[in-house]
C-alpha cells in the first residue's frame, strides 16, 4: 500500500498490520514503541489500527482451522498490498471475510482451464495468467491467489527487464517459456 497518508492513517495502517499478526494486547505492544519518534496523531491511528487488526485476527480464528491462521493473516496483508486506497481495502476485506470459506479452495473449473489453455495456444501468456488471477479474485480464493501471484509477477519482472535492456530477447524468451511451463503445471494440478 503506497502513497502518502496523514500520520493518523499511517499509524492506523501500521497498527493494523501489527495487530493482525500478534496475540499480544495493545498495551504490551506499545511499551516497545519509541514515543520520541511518534506524534500523538500517529499513536492514535496506531491504536485504532491495532484494534482493527486484532478484530480481523479474531474473525479469522473463528472461521479457520488453526493450521490456516498464518496463511490467512498473510493473505490479508497480501490483499492490503494490492489495494492502494486504505478505505477501499477495508471494504474489500469485509467482502473477503464474508467468503473466508473459499480462501483455500484452489480447484479451477474445467471450462476455465480450457479457456486458459486456449490463450496459451494463441501465445497469450499474460492474458492467460490474468484470466486465472481474475477467476481466483472473483471467487474469493484469496490464499490461492496469494500463492499464484509470484508466477504472475515473474512475467512482469522479465518484461520490465527486457524493456530496460537488462536482458536480451533470447534470455527473455527462455525465461518466459519457464514461466509458461510452471503455469501449465499449475493448471494441471488445479484442474477440477
Amino acid at each position: 500500500m503506497g502513497g502518502y497518508y496523514i500520520p493518523l492513517i499511517q499509524g492506523e495502517i501500521y497498527g493494523f498490520q501489527i495487530g493482525l499478526l500478534t496475540d499480544l494486547m495493545l498495551w504490551e505492544h506499545t511499551r516497545k514503541l519509541d514515543y520520541s519518534k511518534r506524534k500523538g496523531e500517529w499513536l492514535v491511528g496506531y491504536g485504532v489500527g491495532f484494534t482493527k487488526g486484532q478484530n480481523i485476527r479474531n474473525q479469522i480464528k473463528e472461521h479457520s482451522i488453526i493450521e490456516n491462521l498464518d496463511s490467512n493473516t498473510r493473505a490479508v496483508l497480501f490483499l492490503q498490498e494490492r489495494i492502494f486506497n486504505y478505505g477501499d481495502f477495508q471494504k474489500e476485506l469485509n467482502v473477503y471475510l464474508k467468503n473466508i470459506k473459499n480462501w483455500h479452495v484452489s480447484k479451477i473449473e474445467n471450462n476455465n482451464i480450457i479457456n486458459a489453455n486456449k490463450l496459451l495456444l494463441e501465445n497469450k501468456l499474460q492474458r492467460s495468467l490474468d484470466f486465472i488471477a481474475n477467476y481466483y479474485t472473483e471467487n474469493f480464493k484469496l490464499v490461492t491467489l496469494m500463492k499464484f501471484y509470484p508466477l504472475q509477477n515473474q512475467l512482469s519482472i522479465i518484461r520490465m527487464a527486457k524493456q530496460k535492456q537488462e536482458i536480451d530477447n533470447e534470455s527473455y524468451l527462455v525465461q518466459k517459456q519457464e514461466i509458461q511451463s510452471k503455469f501449465e503445471k499449475w493448471l494441471k494440478k488445479e484442474q477440477d
